[in-house]
């Protein structure tokens, strides 16, 4: 989780927690998070070791249809997941990520007034 949503949550950093409905996903989450800490702990700052991460989980597990699932998750999808996937701009995706966390899709019309929840529908 990206340090500030998991500042949010109250998780300290270096920790790693789990939802129940990401238990599926478990094996992507955990080596994404163990790159972060370790990019991190090689001195890069927290968003460097975050891209860094990141580019490194896409590569080992691109086309791995679970994984490609998570990606789309809405909690956790990147900028250039949802720009690519659903055509949304940067103003956008900054609100959708400030709103973070969503328990449901529902809620993003709710935090998003101004949202067009047919986008999410793809």
């Amino acid at each position: 989780m990206f340090p500030p949503a998991a500042d949010k949550l109250g998780i300290p950093l270096n920790e790693i927690w789990i939802s129940k409905k990401y238990k599926e996903f478990e094996e992507y989450i955990l080596y994404h998070e163990l790159r972060e800490i370790k990019h991190r702990a090689e001195g890069l700052s927290v968003d460097q070791a975050h891209e860094l991460a990141t580019k490194e989980t896409e590569e080992k597990y691109r086309g791995d249809p679970k994984y490609e699932k998570l990606r789309r998750e809405i909690n956790i999808a990147s900028k250039e997941t949802m720009t690519k996937l659903l055509g949304i701009d940067e103003k956008l995706f900054q609100k959708i990520k400030e709103n973070r966390p969503y328990h449901t899709i529902d809620e993003l019309p709710e935090k998003i007034p101004t949202l067009n929840k047919q986008l999410f529908k793809k």
